[in-house]
């Protein structure tokens, strides 16, 4: 068993290709907010996430067709959803909500995939917050 893997960028582009072209297939999806202190790790599921709850939220469902096409840079293939969905949270009573991340449920509602933002997201009444969905594909090692 070799150390390890590598793939050129032609073929991870190829692999993220084939898998968003098979997401097209999964139409629709839903995108939804967490709001606990988690960074999305192998086995995880739906339950594992906080799902958010402040006022006007509801998830958003997501057209596949708007992810984009693949590229790659620094050996990660990627592609991205556009235009970024948005959530407003209703003006009125309630209080700051810090977002960590989002998880997407196909339309069966499983469990598909989970990204933690770079930098936590805090959002108050009246304001709106965009989320960028992706799919990546990186070279492994084992």
């Amino acid at each position: 068993m070799p150390a390890g893997y590598v793939f050129d960028d032609t073929v991870l582009s190829r692999i993220l290709t084939e898998f968003r072209d098979w997401l097209l297939a999964e139409d629709p999806w839903t995108l939804h907010l967490f709001t606990n202190d988690r960074t999305p790790a192998d086995g995880d599921d739906e339950a594992d996430y906080t799902e958010a709850a402040f006022t006007g939220y509801a998830p958003l469902t997501l057209t596949m067709s708007n992810f984009g096409s693949v590229s790659v840079t620094d050996h990660v293939a990627s592609s991205t959803y556009a235009p970024a969905p948005q959530f407003d949270y209703t003006s009125g009573a309630g209080s700051a909500v810090t977002i960590y991340g989002y998880y997407l449920l196909d339309a069966d509602d499983n469990f598909k995939v989970a990204e933690r933002v770079t930098t936590e997201k805090i959002i108050n009444p009246g304001d709106g917050i965009k989320v960028t969905p992706r799919v990546r594909q990186k070279t492994c090692r084992e």
